[in-house]
């Protein structure tokens, strides 16, 4: 029983510190530079904010057992987010940067 909680309180601080780089990363991306450099950090930031929830769940979901559905819908929707970030920055690339 300890093991699972200590597990599931590391992975949970875990995943807090991801969301927490994540989010200190967006806001320095909102400061000086070139709006296609910037565009892309706001997408890993917010791309990393998404893995951080995503981590943190799971260790929760480690002690507190929600029902397998939400589960399953937490982690839909975050691929879901991750896959809509990826196009995202793929189409900034592509049109800003001038990739090919």
């Amino acid at each position: 029983m300890h093991k699972r909680m200590v597990g599931s309180v590391l992975m949970a601080l875990a995943g807090l510190a991801l969301a927490w780089a994540g989010f200190a990363w967006w806001a320095s991306a909102l400061s000086g530079s070139p709006l296609p450099v910037r565009t892309l950090s706001l997408v890993a930031a917010a791309a990393l904010v998404t893995v951080g929830a995503w981590v943190c769940w799971q260790g929760v979901g480690l002690v507190v057992r929600p029902p397998a559905a939400a589960g399953r819908i937490v982690s839909l929707v975050a691929v879901g987010a991750l896959g809509a970030l990826a196009v995202t920055a793929l189409f900034v690339a592509i049109q800003d940067l001038g990739i090919s």
